[in-house]
């Protein structure tokens, strides 16, 4: 698969530049037929990238269409082109979606945010010393 792809296409392993390389970036396609998380995208938000992804697995959750990115159905190439397009040739739709993603990256999923949500689920299963239970 990797020889008919050509060389617009590279293969780089792990990078430290991660950031940087996501800065660059006109816009980020996740073009997943089934994705759990999708945290390419999430990182791609929280870059400023605008995004283009299919409506498969938890991607729905932080890509709302036409606010925080644009979605197409999982395996239509031609939903995918036309998304493309239309981004690229839309400057405001471009400046809505960067906004937007990245203020909803920054507001839900902030290491603090995490932190703080992290902690009340152990508060909550922390009994009061006096009353533990014991088995």
């Amino acid at each position: 698969a990797r020889a008919r792809l050509g060389p617009r296409v590279r293969f780089t392993g792990r990078r430290p530049d991660v950031p940087e390389v996501l800065r660059a970036l006109d816009v980020l396609v996740n073009a997943s037929r089934a994705e759990p998380f999708g945290r390419s995208v999430l990182e791609a938000q929280a870059s400023g990238v605008p995004v283009v992804a299919t409506d498969a697995g938890g991607i729905p959750e932080f890509v709302s269409d036409g606010v925080t990115g644009l979605l197409v159905p999982p395996g239509d190439e031609a939903a995918l082109a036309a998304a493309i397009d239309r981004l690229l040739e839309d400057e405001d739709l471009i400046s809505i979606i960067e906004a937007a993603g990245r203020a909803q990256a920054e507001e839900r999923f902030a290491l603090e945010t995490r932190y703080d949500l992290v902690a009340g689920v152990f508060r909550g299963a922390v009994s009061p010393l006096g009353r533990r239970r014991r088995w």
